[in-house]
């Protein structure tokens, strides 16, 4: 099957008149990505990977070409440049987005400021069949970088991380049980404690449901203790412009929240909430805390890795920006 579709590629390509979405679609759905079992999978996505890589071969070594092309737009699609001035607009596709550093962090390996590169994107994971991939729950991009001699250049050692946009499912963030904001005592603040790992980044939904106006919320954080407005390793104030309107007289907010470093690598972790109108008016409220990751895929390990990849402030609920200049 591989053979006889890079071959038609070729004519295809050569001739300069060639159909993208036609190019795109043989056989790569409902043969390749259905797949039952993990070994099946790991075979497709073997498959899938080479016909990719013809696919792109072709296109970049075709005169008939221009200098860029981009194909598919649904379940997987495929970007290419063969000559780009870095510092150029993102690349965008539907499972995210792309954007390269500057020419300085190619020096070490390119003479020139013109890099190709080659962005596959996946909506859903393919690489399935580790039990790293039970981490994974957005979509996958597969980059690729070369110099204008078709050499290519490796991401370890860039200067510049290049920053990966990836789609997160939407049951990525679950809301849980919304109950009474109260405080305890004399504090202000309602608490909720986590175990909090060495150098991890959290995502932290705040929901609340209430007829009263919230104007701002104030969120501290705090390891090994109850934080206050004022001894505390983490702050950040929510106004209502921060706050999305989800209906039913219920608002929910996004915080990304950076650990440093922890004692024994983990530790309870106290996040303080006060809402002033909360204090006077009847509000049910939930914050719900989902470790964020960044991972590349290890083709020689077969598994889902962190090492070089860490998670951008940048990051909301709807997309998780990865800095990244692993191996």
């Amino acid at each position: 099957m591989t053979s006889r579709c890079t071959d038609r590629t070729r004519d295809l390509v050569s001739s300069g008149s060639y159909d993208a979405e036609r190019l795109w679609r043989p056989r790569l759905y409902s043969d390749l990505l259905q797949p039952f079992s993990f070994k099946q999978k790991k075979e497709a996505m073997s498959a899938l990977t080479e016909l990719i890589d013809h696919i792109a071969s072709a296109l970049m070594s075709s005169h008939a070409v221009p200098g860029s092309a981009t194909l598919g737009k649904k379940k997987v699609q495929l970007a290419l440049k063969k000559e780009s001035e870095l510092g150029e607009e993102p690349v965008s596709l539907p499972a995210g987005k792309v954007d390269l550093p500057t020419d300085d962090a190619f020096l070490p390996f390119s003479s020139s400021s013109d890099v190709g590169w080659k962005i596959t994107g996946f909506n859903d994971n393919p690489y399935v069949w580790d039990k790293s991939a039970g981490d994974i729950k957005s979509s996958v991009l597969d980059v690729s970088l070369g110099d204008v001699n078709g050499n290519e250049i490796p991401v370890n050692g860039l200067s510049e991380a290049i920053t990966i946009v990836l789609k997160n499912r939407p049951e990525m963030f679950q809301v849980g049980h919304l109950v009474n904001y109260k405080h305890y005592g004399n504090d202000t603040m309602a608490f909720r404690d986590f175990q909090a790992l060495e150098n991890a980044t959290y995502g932290v939904t705040l929901t609340v449901r209430t007829a009263a106006f919230v104007r701002e919320a104030r969120m501290y954080g705090k390891l090994g203790g109850d934080p206050n407005d004022t001894d505390h390793d983490f702050s950040k104030i929510l106004s209502w412009e921060d706050f999305e309107d989800g209906g039913n007289q219920t608002i929910s907010a996004f915080i990304a929240l950076p650990v440093g470093k922890v004692k024994d690598r983990n530790g309870q972790y106290t996040l303080g909430l006060l809402m002033e109108e909360c204090l006077s008016e009847k509000c049910n409220y939930s914050v719900d805390i989902v470790r964020m990751g960044c991972r590349y895929w290890d083709s020689e390990d077969n598994a889902w890795k962190g090492d070089g990849c860490k998670v951008s402030p940048k990051t909301t609920r709807e997309e998780t920006v990865c800095l990244c200049d692993h191996t």
